[in-house]
């Protein structure tokens, strides 16, 4: 059974929920709306449930690289150049200007660990972020490291084709399996 594209597997004893990596429900009110859960039968289920389905376009429960308190970072479905990914606010507000401190103290974390990732498994040199919100009106970042040169991994030559101007939101669908191999390799 999904939901919200999670999976849940039924057995005589337990109900198992496997987010990948989302905190659609919160074990507790203390750790609401961020934590993530594995439900067993008979355990209280706290009325804190996450509706994130404003992030349901991105794929967080399968395209998901890393979880943070406060954000996740997922493959990005157009990989404009190797390594794009949407980090995403695990809560819903149409303004930057909404973020709690906690949250904005957190971002610089989130991209550091984006940036490392990115120079050490691609290379990037450089990146470039983009706050557009203009389909999906909720605070999420497009991230796009940069390349001065062309990268050939699995099974694709990769080329940065603005550099060394800005990146553009060009068309670039990606199979879902090399997304996965993407975000596998990010994470190990």
């Amino acid at each position: 059974m999904l939901y919200f594209g999670a999976a849940v597997t039924l057995t005589s004893s337990a109900v198992t929920v496997n987010f990948s990596c989302l905190p659609w429900v919160a074990q507790s009110p203390s750790q609401a709306p961020y934590s993530m859960a594995a439900l067993k039968i008979g355990a209280k289920v706290s009325p804190f449930f996450m509706d994130l389905t404003f992030m349901k376009k991105f794929k967080p429960e399968t395209r998901c690289i890393k979880e943070f308190k406060y954000w996740i970072v997922c493959v990005r479905p157009k990989q404009v150049t190797i390594g794009d990914a949407v980090i995403l606010l695990k809560r819903e507000t149409s303004s930057l200007g909404n973020i709690l401190s906690e949250e904005s103290a957190e971002f610089p974390e989130v991209i550091k660990w984006y940036e490392d990732v990115c120079v050490s498994k691609f290379g990037a040199i450089k990146f470039n972020y983009t706050v557009a919100m203009m389909h999906d009106s909720f605070v999420h970042y497009h991230a796009f490291p940069r390349y001065n040169k062309v990268i050939n991994i699995f099974g694709k030559t990769w080329k940065d084709e603005e550099w060394p101007a800005l990146v553009s939101f060009r068309n670039v669908p990606v199979e879902e399996d090399i997304l996965q191999s993407i975000k596998n390799y990010m994470q190990s």
